[in-house]
């Protein structure tokens, strides 16, 4: 199945002022009502963030945070970055709302990225498209993927705990350490459970 799509749904504190902000940014809305529950929608290219109003949201206290992968960071920046410019007469680095300058992370590769963050004290996260095609994308998301799962089969091609000998009362060879039963005659039954008959030991009565 393809072409599912995530849409994220951060809460503000007013939904027109939210879209005003979106607005600055280049964004167009495309969606708003006011009842059930303040709702709106913005859209910018292949970005569709959603909102919704939450009466006596606190923005200073919000933990919103949502992630954004694109192709150019450094587009994506200047563009935002020359908007609020033109808005503010600044790039706002502090307070809300407010945006952080690209820089490269140490623990994603050098992957540079930036966020932005709203009148809702949402985080939204821009980073390149490199942190999903590039060299940990190529190792199989690092070194977590190295990781053999549980039960797994070892090196050795057995499970941990099985010693390739079949249990009492079953025949024919193993498979993976386990008995299959393959060899039986038709209609014999199995062996008793239970104790198995040990040889006598030397000079004891038969």
């Amino acid at each position: 199945m393809s072409g599912e799509r995530t849409v994220p749904l951060p809460a503000c504190r007013s939904v027109d002022e939210i879209a005003g902000f979106c607005t600055m940014l280049g964004f167009t809305r495309t969606y708003r009502r006011e009842r059930p529950n303040p709702y709106v929608v913005m859209e910018r290219d292949d970005l569709h963030p959603h909102f919704f109003g939450l009466p006596g949201f606190r923005p200073e206290d919000s933990y919103g945070s949502c992630l954004v992968v694109v192709p150019d960071i450094v587009e994506l920046f200047d563009a935002f970055a020359a908007r609020m410019r033109a808005a503010h007469g600044k790039l706002p680095v502090s307070g809300i709302p407010r945006m952080t300058r690209p820089r490269r992370r140490k623990n994603a590769e050098g992957v540079t990225g930036f966020a932005v963050i709203d009148p809702g004290g949402n985080w939204i996260r821009f980073t390149a498209g490199r942190a999903y095609g590039g060299a940990a994308q190529r190792r199989g998301h690092g070194r977590l993927a190295r990781r053999p799962r549980a039960g797994r089969a070892s090196a050795g091609g057995r499970r941990p705990g099985r010693t390739g000998v079949p249990r009492p009362g079953r025949t024919g060879p193993s498979r993976g350490g386990r008995a299959t039963g393959v060899g039986r005659p038709p209609g014999r039954p199995s062996r008793p459970r239970g104790p198995l008959l040990r040889p006598a030991r030397a000079g004891q009565a038969g």
